[in-house]
């Protein structure tokens, strides 16, 4: 497990997906439509509303997840007199343009790739009856690169049988889809350090109070990056209060954490940022602890001890225990 430490605000994690942004499922008042029908993307909308925007949280699995996207009859809250044909088309330009409006980041998913599955020549059908559908986008997470900001861009390109595009924000959707493996969420950290090379200070036991917190963040299927929550500006490796007023930053910085899905148990962990501090390096105590250290039980707490050590100085044990307190 990647750890690194940053500072914000700290999911449970799902097996298929869920829906995060502004959604007003039946945003024109409840009468007869007045003239041609006109079809758009649900109301998904970003925080400022300048957008159409839709985030799917996706568990890591090697099977097929439909992302959900609803289109629907957005002038009138009346059935559609007779089947619409409605056409979508991939937009990459339309990520485009949402980073640029929001100086993101984010990464169009190729039709290429092995993760999409999508048959852009059938239409999909509102039928006669109904009001809404669904286009039917299906991802396959495990085959997504997860150090990419995953996304998916589309566009309303054509509809027919008496009804047409409603034009502005809810004719172009950007989608984001963002992997979690099963370690990804928030969490309180107590910790305690034992510092030898600092005997009159250590060691030292943190976490209680002021309760302390980090996020796990997903960057691979067996691997997650550590944030600090607490801090302002982010702080780097592990920290410890050591003395009065202040706290004081162990040189190892943004350790590396390896764990095995099937065992739940922490394999493995090196220097992550080696560019930082290329004389330092970190273990997993493989022996020293009982049977019940490196490994997550079944409420999602997770203990894990290991030793930092840095060139002319003798090791430092970590004893790290984060409790799962929910979704980041």
């Amino acid at each position: 497990m990647i750890m690194r430490f940053r500072s914000y605000l700290v999911s449970a994690l799902i097996a298929t997906s869920f829906v995060a942004c502004k959604v007003d499922y039946d945003a024109v008042p409840a009468a007869p439509y007045g003239g041609e029908l006109q079809v758009s993307f649900n109301n998904y909308l970003d925080d400022d509303g300048n957008f159409g925007y839709l985030v799917k949280d996706m568990a890591i699995k090697d099977t097929l997840i439909d992302l959900g996207v609803e289109i629907k009859l957005a002038n009138t809250t009346s059935a559609a007199p007779q089947d619409i044909n409605v056409y979508i088309r991939k937009a990459d330009e339309v990520v485009g343009d949402y980073n640029t409006l929001t100086s993101n980041d984010l990464y169009p998913v190729p039709t290429t790739s092995p993760a999409f599955i999508y048959d852009f020549s059938k239409p999909v059908v509102i039928k006669k009856g109904e009001r809404r559908a669904f286009v039917k986008i299906q991802i396959n997470p495990s085959k997504l690169d997860v150090s990419k900001k995953n996304s998916f861009g589309m566009a309303i390109s054509d509809v027919k049988n008496g009804a047409s595009v409603l034009q502005g924000l809810q004719s172009r959707l950007v989608v984001n889809i963002n992997i979690r493996n099963s370690w990804d969420g928030s969490y309180r950290i107590f910790s305690r350090v034992e510092d030898p090379n600092r005997p009159t200070i250590s060691p030292n036991d943190f976490g209680g109070n002021p309760a302390l917190f980090v996020d796990l963040v997903t960057t691979g299927g067996s691997s997650n990056q550590m944030y600090w929550v607490n801090f302002n500006p982010a702080i780097l490796g592990h920290v410890a209060p050591l003395l009065a007023g202040s706290w004081t930053q162990y040189a190892n910085a943004i350790p590396t954490f390896n764990w095995d899905n099937n065992t739940n148990r922490f394999t493995s962990i090196t220097n992550g940022a080696p560019v930082l501090a290329p004389q330092n390096r970190s273990y997993i105590l493989n022996t020293a602890w009982n049977s019940t250290s490196n490994q997550r039980f079944s409420n999602k707490t997770i203990v894990v001890r290991y030793q930092m050590l840095q060139a002319g100085f003798i090791p430092v044990n970590i004893f790290d225990s984060l409790v799962y307190l929910g979704p980041r």
